[in-house]
């Protein structure tokens, strides 16, 4: 894998028309929170660890990994973990890989327009370098991409190198207001990028939505049997109208959709209404041709304002200590991944809220920040 890096880097193609990082994802303004009525806020607690293995009936589970795998249950135990990173060379992506190599041992393939920044190149195994002019390629760039990495050919029936990934995790993201759309003096609220409102909504899906779509794709084709975790990166925003902001919500609000509907037919759906679609004759299908769905949990994962340099640089008069920080997004999905049975119900939209909390320690009393995440849907 590591002899790919350098290849795949010295080949990158610098079109900067679309970025896949998730650098510029802002939302509207800080009053999002109070506007989004929660209905449930996960906690990690012995109780609800039983109830989900209550609830995880054998018909859920479906049929037993050793039945489905082509793998030995001892030969999966010694693989190491893989994990596919979409929008790995931008704040959060970067924060995700550098966590899951560190705290989870994992080997990271990165995906992205440009190659890692060179403080993040360490923590990537092998960088896939995309090409973002066509938008309707990225499945195929990405399949291309993976089946050379480990010389695998899906059309010969003894080539036993068939990539497996553990997670695939979309960090990609990209923001940009509507022609016209902005009333502030702020440079990146007043002006869009592109005067074409066409231009910007193709812009938005391109960086926001049709990455997700290539990557459930490579789920469909190389996702592990055995408790794989689909995650996007959504935005509290588009839970929501966003006037002044159509093309940028639209795009979100379509990751959110496909994330949610995969997660009907996939993993454990708790919520009635999930629950009722996962036992549907379509979804029952479609497990049935797709056994990795059985297992998997997708996840919706929606923060307002990350704190990146270029989110500060663009609003450097909001309260950063109110943005949600890239390592705690990072440090949810790694336990996520860890805890299959702590994992919010497969179709879930989770939300991220940071917020000022009252501490209490060794007679100190003050304030300090706190990131909780709330299932929002």
């Amino acid at each position: 894998i590591n002899n790919n890096i350098n290849n795949n880097i010295n080949n990158n193609n610098n079109n900067n028309n679309c970025n896949l990082n998730s650098d510029n994802q802002l939302s509207a303004n800080g009053t999002i929170n109070s506007e989004i009525q929660t209905r449930y806020l996960r906690t990690k607690s012995r109780s609800s660890t039983n109830r989900r293995r209550e609830e995880r009936s054998n018909d859920e589970l479906g049929m037993e990994l050793d039945e489905l795998s082509e793998l030995s249950e001892e030969e999966v135990g010694k693989r190491k973990k893989t994990a596919l990173i979409l929008g790995s060379s931008g704040c959060l992506g970067a924060a995700i890989c550098q966590h899951f190599k560190t705290n989870h041992d994992f080997s990271i393939i990165g995906a992205d327009l440009v190659p890692p920044k060179n403080q993040d190149s360490d923590t990537v195994d092998a960088f896939l370098t995309l090409d973002a002019a066509t938008s309707s390629s990225l499945v195929d760039q990405l399949v291309e991409n993976m089946c050379s990495l480990y010389s695998y050919n899906p059309t010969d029936e003894d080539n036993n190198t068939k990539p497996v990934l553990d997670a695939i995790i979309c960090a990609n993201g990209k923001f940009s207001m509507d022609p016209g759309g902005g009333t502030s003096s702020n440079d990146i609220i007043e002006n869009a990028e592109d005067d074409n409102l066409l231009r910007v909504h193709e812009t938005m899906m391109m960086a926001n939505y049709y990455p997700v779509v290539a990557a459930g794709e490579i789920a469909r084709r190389f996702m592990t049997l055995d408790n794989g975790l689909f995650i996007v990166i959504g935005a509290t925003a588009a839970l929501m109208p966003t006037p002044g902001m159509q093309a940028y919500g639209a795009s979100k609000a379509a990751a959110h959709h496909y994330v949610t509907t995969l997660g009907t037919i996939s993993g454990v759906t708790l919520s009635g209404q999930h629950k009722t679609l996962r036992s549907s004759k379509t979804a029952r299908k479609q497990r049935k041709n797709n056994p990795y769905l059985d297992q998997m949990t997708a996840i919706g994962l929606l923060p307002s304002i990350l704190d990146t340099p270029q989110n500060r640089k663009s609003l450097p008069d909001d309260d950063f200590n109110k943005w949600t920080k890239v390592d705690d997004i990072a440090r949810e999905i790694g336990y996520w991944y860890e805890n299959p049975l702590l994992r919010p119900h497969s179709g879930s939209l989770v939300k991220a809220v940071t917020r000022k909390i009252s501490v209490e320690n060794d007679d100190i009393i003050g304030k300090d920040f706190k990131t909780e995440f709330q299932v929002v849907r």
